[in-house]
């Protein structure tokens, strides 16, 4: 029955119909059908591995692909929203003062740092005023060793004017440097009635030529990345004339202008009011002790001011 079964398969293929047909014709066809019969078999043999090929491709498509599950990436979790910071006591202090002077009322709530920021300078645009968009908040630069306070003492304040006193002092108070110097002329008669540092009193406390002076601060100075002053305009300048007298130079620094950010914090136009270190000690209720217009009592009263205020 095997061999029936074969031989069924064997009769239904195209290709044995083909070349029954071909044997049948070759004796009534002669030679002309033995060549046919020849031809037919060489092109049979050539293209038997590029039918086996096109079997098994039709194969492979026809049969069915296994299933891919597609990849399904999660859905992102949603950011946290960022920490609410709590607005600062200064700066809702200098809020409440622009709202009173615009005749608005202030929120029901307390607003956040950002909140606050927002409605001050829509109030600094409604009463008109040109000062600094950034409300000072001196706490972040308090209790810092990398934050100096500079102060010096100078013959005048004039382009020739030389620095006889300066003083660092960082802002957890511990004091870094203070040095007295002999300027190369005069001094003032009124720098000394302010300060009371004649030439003699420099020779007597051991004052020494600024070169010594100068390389000293320099090294103080470069530990810093915020160089803070009361009216930094001037303490910059007279320290950069004075080292250039002697050929030297002062390097850049970060000076701060701390009269500046006063300024904001009263509320008043930039450039507009001078305020002394002296004026703002007594209206912050700083307690500052020694002789004023020494330069490291000055570093002391400024670092009381900021704390105070």
């Amino acid at each position: 029955m095997i061999s029936c079964l074969g031989f069924y398969r064997f009769m239904n293929r195209p290709a044995t119909v083909v070349w029954i047909a071909a044997l049948a014709l070759l004796p009534i066809l002669g030679w002309f059908g033995f060549i046919g019969w020849i031809a037919l078999l060489v092109w049979w043999i050539t293209l038997a591995p590029e039918r086996a090929a096109a079997k098994h491709r039709g194969s492979e498509i026809s049969s069915d692909p296994e299933p891919v599950s597609p990849h399904v990436s999660p859905a992102p979790e949603p950011e946290p929203e960022p920490p609410r910071e709590p607005v600062t006591p200064r700066q809702m202090g200098y809020l409440k003062r622009l709202a009173s002077e615009a005749g608005l009322p202030l929120p029901q709530y307390e607003p956040t740092k950002q909140e606050a920021s927002e409605a001050i300078d829509f109030l600094l645009a409604k009463l008109g005023r040109k000062v600094d968009q950034v409300i000072p908040d001196w706490s972040t630069l308090l209790g810092r060793s990398d934050v100096m306070i500079v102060d010096t003492e100078t013959t005048g304040i004039g382009p020739r004017s030389q620095v006889i006193e300066v003083a660092v002092l960082d802002t957890a108070g511990f004091p870094y440097y203070h040095a007295l110097s002999l300027p190369q002329g005069r001094i003032s008669p009124k720098a000394i009635a302010i300060h009371g540092l004649s030439r003699e009193r420099l020779r007597a406390e051991g004052a020494r030529p600024w070169p010594e002076v100068h390389w000293e601060l320099v090294e103080t100075l470069s530990r810093a990345t915020v160089v803070l002053a009361w009216n930094a305009g001037f303490d910059r300048r007279l320290l950069a004339q004075t080292a250039e007298r002697h050929g030297l130079t002062m390097p850049e620094l970060p000076w701060h202008d701390l009269m500046a950010d006063y300024r904001i914090l009263m509320g008043e136009r930039r450039g507009k009011g001078w305020h002394t270190l002296s004026a703002a000690v007594r209206r912050s209720g700083a307690r500052v002790s020694g002789q004023a217009h020494r330069a490291m009592r000055d570093c002391e009263a400024v670092l009381a001011v900021m704390r105070a205020v």
